[in-house]
Parts: C-alpha cells; sequence; structure tokens
C-alpha cells in the first residue's frame, strides 16, 4: 500500500513537456512585460523599480556608508573636542613652569687698581711695569662691610703677591701667570674674612696690562 501511494505522489510530479513549454512560456511573457514596463516608467518609477530588485545589495552598501559617516565623526569629535580641551588643560598646568625667575644682581667688590715693576729672578729691574685691576665676587652683599675694615691687609696682601712673581713667571706658557694669581689671592683675601661672615668665591681680572716704560 505504501509503494502504491509513492508511485502516485511521484506521477504527480511529473510535468509534461507540453505543460513545461506553457510554463516557459509564460514566464518569457511576465519577463517581457516586465521590461517593457521598466523602459516605459518615469524616472522615479524605474528608480523604484530598480530598487525593489536590487534591494538587499543596497541596504547592505547603505549600512556600509552608514558606518563610515560614523566613525569619522566619533574621530572628528575625539581630535577637535576632547583633544583641544586636553591641551588646554596642559598648557594650564605647565604655565607655572614658564614663569621667568627675577635676575639677581652679583655681589662684587672693586679694588682700586695696582702699578708695580717686575723684576727678573736676580731682583733687577727688566723696565716692565705690571697694571692690574681686580674684583671680588661676594657670597653675600653684606660682605663688603667686613672687606672694608680688613682693607689694608687686603691691599697690602695682593701686592706682595704681585710682586713676588718675576719676568719669568709671566712668560712661562706651562704655568698662566693669571691662573696662579687668582687661585693665591684667592686663598689669602679669605683668610682676612671673619669666619661665619661669607666667603670670596671668585677673583676677576676686569685689567692685566704688561707695559714697558
Amino acid at each position: 500500500m505504501a509503494a502504491d501511494d509513492k508511485d502516485k505522489e511521484k506521477k504527480s510530479l511529473d510535468v509534461e513537456p507540453e505543460e513545461a513549454e506553457d510554463i516557459e512560456h509564460l514566464l518569457a511573457e511576465q519577463a517581457r512585460k516586465e521590461q517593457e514596463e521598466f523602459e516605459q516608467a518615469t524616472f522615479f518609477r524605474k528608480a523604484f523599480l530598480w530598487l525593489s530588485a536590487n534591494r538587499e545589495t543596497v541596504f547592505k552598501y547603505t549600512a556600509m556608508t552608514a558606518g563610515l559617516i560614523l566613525v569619522f565623526w566619533a574621530g572628528y569629535f575625539f581630535l577637535f573636542t576632547l583633544g583641544g580641551s586636553l591641551d588646554e588643560a596642559d598648557l594650564t598646568t605647565k604655565a607655572p613652569e614658564e614663569e621667568i625667575l627675577p635676575f639677581e644682581k652679583p655681589n662684587i667688590y672693586a679694588l682700586k687698581p695696582f702699578f708695580l715693576p717686575i723684576t727678573s729672578r736676580n731682583g733687577t729691574e727688566t723696565g716692565q711695569f705690571l697694571q692690574v685691576q681686580i674684583s671680588l665676587l661676594l657670597s653675600n652683599n653684606k660682605l663688603d662691610q667686613e672687606l672694608e675694615k680688613a682693607l689694608p691687609n687686603l691691599r697690602s696682601g695682593i701686592y706682595q703677591q704681585l710682586s713676588r712673581k718675576t719676568l719669568e713667571d709671566f712668560e712661562n706658557a706651562k704655568k698662566p701667570i693669571k691662573v696662579r694669581l687668582k687661585r693665591e689671592i684667592l686663598t689669602m683675601s679669605n683668610s682676612f674674612l671673619v669666619r661665619g661672615s661669607g666667603v670670596i668665591t671668585n677673583v676677576l681680572f676686569t685689567e692685566f696690562v704688561v707695559t714697558v716704560s
């Protein structure tokens, strides 16, 4: 019984050749009518028909375009809105670091010039003279008061240091005379100051000339 039912179902699904030709003719006629309708339709009608036939493709590309636009505006908002706020915050934070500190005037004590003859090692006169102008760089602006008290001894000590240098000392290129004198005068000058009042930090030669009579 079951086999008979299957044979009947199979026979009902079989299509006669004449029926197949009719179906193909109907499909071709329907396609022709749709083509004629599309050609005779207005611009907006054609657009509607085309969108209806290609709605899946149109939907896909529309979704992609909308996604790209969303990404673009999100990036624009971050760079020009949040990014600008961060830059302004950084500038506000760094502003105190750019403040210019007030210039501190150095404490300099200028001595009157020294003028003395230059002798050779055997003590004979060379006919040359040394003219020196010295300024002392002080650690604080009150130290000049202590220097005023010790000034006679200070000038005497500097004069002795200068007078000990011979012509050979001035001509010695391996041991520059100005470097040696600066070190010796700095040590000697600080020895005349009261402990705790401050120190002389440097000796400056504003004039250092050897002349011939």
